[in-house]
């Protein structure tokens, strides 16, 4: 009988260490999980910036690749607003209405 108690208290000893062993590995992974969730929330944040930031470049250099495109016509536009021509250009200026 006393034989029985010794083993069944050494298998209770066993059982505890295994179960505080269990509960430790349990808390572990729980804090690993919670904080992998904060660093997911954190990158999709992260992500949805720099997705944002891609789409403002991407209109920045439309617009610019529309500038370029046009850039003659601007400069033309700019040079006859300041009174310029090209070499041999004859300039013609309406006069609505009376003769001046």
């Amino acid at each position: 009988m006393q034989r029985e108690k010794k083993i069944s208290g050494k298998k209770i000893r066993k059982g505890i260490f295994i179960r505080i062993a269990l509960i430790a590995f349990s808390l572990y992974m729980v804090t690993i999980l919670v904080n992998l969730g904060q660093e997911r929330v954190q990158r999709y944040k992260t992500l949805d910036e720099v997705e944002q930031a891609v789409e403002k470049q991407k209109q920045i250099n439309q617009d610019l690749r529309d500038k370029n495109r046009n850039y003659d016509r601007y400069l033309e536009e700019l040079a006859r607003a300041r009174g310029l021509s090209r070499p041999g250009e004859i300039i013609f200026i309406e006069y609505n209405g009376a003769n001046p």
